[in-house]
C-alpha cells in the first residue's frame, strides 16, 4: 500500500487480519458497524508482563525505568531523572555511566550515531563509546520539544506531541521544517542501505503512522494502524514494526 507521492510507508506485511486494514476507511464504526474493529486511539505502550524467576542476568536498579534503547552492544536506561549508559557487563557490575537529566526531557531513542534523548529546548546526543560527555544541540521550536531523532547523514529531526510542525536541524542550526497532519508521539531515522534514511512517526490519538517524506520537504503516506498503536521499533533495510496495543497485534512496514 503505497501513496501518490512514491515516498511513503509500503504497507509489506501485517499479522492482523485483512478486516484491519478494511476498517481503515471506517475509523469510528469499524467493519460492518462492528465497534470491535473500530480505532480506540490514545493507546499506550503495554508493559511487559512481569516473570517471578525470568531467565538471563536480573539488575536491579533504583529508580523505576521509563525507557530504554540499544545501539549494538550498548544499552541506555532511562528512569526519572537519569539516563544510564554501559553494556551489559557494566550493568550487571552497576559501573554503567550516569547522566543527570530533567525529569521534563522526552522520548529516548536511538540511532546509528548513538543515543538521542529529546529534552523541552535540546537534544542530547550520546555516543556510547564517550556517554559522559552528551553533545547538546539547541531546539528552535515553538512548543517544548518530546521526540527527536538523528539520521546517519546527520540530520535531527525534533517535534512534540503538541506541534504538527516537525522541524530539521543540521550541523547545529534549523534548517527548514515539514508540516505533518498532527503532533507525533514517536519519531525514528530508519535507516537504507539503498538510499537516504527514512523518517517515521506515529500518532496514538487517531492510531496511523506515517512517513515523513522529508527529501521532498512535505509530509508522506499515513496508514492506521489497528486499533491503538502503542509504540514503533526499527529493524533492518527500511523495515519498521507497530505494535496495535489495542488490538493485540503487530505491524510490519517498510519505510
Amino acid at each position: 500500500m503505497k501513496s501518490q507521492s512514491g515516498s511513503a510507508l509500503i504497507f509489506s506485511s501485517l499479522l492482523a487480519l485483512s478486516a484491519t486494514a478494511l476498517a481503515a476507511c471506517q475509523p469510528d464504526v469499524g467493519v460492518g458497524a462492528d465497534p470491535e474493529t473500530a480505532v480506540k486511539g490514545n493507546a499506550t505502550p503495554a508493559a511487559s508482563p512481569v516473570k517471578a524467576d525470568p531467565e538471563g542476568t536480573v539488575v536491579d536498579l533504583k529508580e523505576d525505568i521509563t525507557d530504554l534503547a540499544a545501539v549494538d552492544n550498548s544499552l541506555a536506561v532511562r528512569t526519572k531523572d537519569q539516563l544510564l549508559i554501559g553494556s551489559q557487563k557494566e550493568f550487571a557490575g552497576h559501573k554503567a555511566t550516569a547522566l543527570d537529566i530533567s525529569a521534563e526531557c522526552g522520548d529516548l531513542s536511538s540511532s546509528s550515531s548513538g543515543f538521542v534523548l529529546a529534552c523541552p529546548e535540546k537534544v542530547l546526543l550520546i555516543d556510547p563509546s564517550s556517554p559522559d560527555s552528551p553533545a547538546e544541540v539547541r531546539m528552535e521550536e515553538e512548543t517544548p520539544v518530546t521526540v527527536a531523532t538523528q539520521l546517519s547523514s546527520g540530520e535531527i529531526f525534533a517535534t512534540s506531541a503538541d506541534s504538527s510542525t516537525v522541524g530539521i536541524y543540521k550541523d547545529g542550526k534549523r534548517e527548514g521544517d515539514i508540516e505533518v497532519e498532527a503532533g507525533s508521539d514517536q519519531l525514528l531515522a530508519v535507516p537504507n542501505s539503498t538510499g537516504d534514511d527514512g523518517v517515521v512517526r506515529i500518532h496514538r490519538e487517531d492510531s496511523t503512522i506515517q512517513n515523513v517524506d522529508w527529501t521532498n520537504d512535505r509530509a508522506g503516506g499515513r496508514l492506521r494502524v489497528g486499533q491503538g498503536v502503542g509504540s514503533i521499533a526499527v529493524g533492518d533495510n527500511g523495515v519498521v514494526l507497530a505494535s496495535d496495543t489495542e488490538g493485540g497485534r503487530l505491524a510490519i512496514y517498510t519505510s
